[in-house]
């Protein structure tokens, strides 16, 4: 091998080395990044009534912010905060009788279903 070679060679594996140093301060970075998203997502999920009835039906809020699209979420969410049927919600959660045939009057009926059907399913 030449000097060249031998350059071409040792400049290769710095840059695959750099390479591979960005690449996982990148994936650290975003990982630290989709935590603190989550958790302010959480903090958000715990002023509505969504996170009571997610509780009421069963559904663990740490399992149903990783396992469903965050874009789904937030519908849900927004459904939740301009949903009229308050007093009905309320009175519902209050007594302790929500389960999944009983949430007729909710805007997130059809998601809540196919959560809790999923959550059965995988239990």
């Amino acid at each position: 091998m030449n000097l060249f070679s031998l350059l071409s060679l040792a400049l290769l594996g710095l840059a695959l080395l750099a390479f591979g140093t960005l690449l996982a301060a990148a994936i650290v970075f975003n990982m630290k990044a989709g935590r603190r998203y989550r958790q302010r997502l959480a903090a958000e999920l715990n002023r509505l009534r969504l996170s009571r009835m997610l509780g009421a039906l069963g559904i663990d809020i740490g399992s149903y912010l990783h396992n469903e699209r965050v874009i789904d979420i937030h519908h849900q969410m927004h459904r939740c905060e301009t949903c009229r049927n308050t007093e009905t919600c309320d009175e519902q959660l209050a007594d302790g009788a929500i389960d999944g045939e009983c949430i007729g009057f909710c805007n997130n009926e059809e998601a809540l279903r196919k959560i809790a059907g999923k959550k059965s399913q995988s239990a």
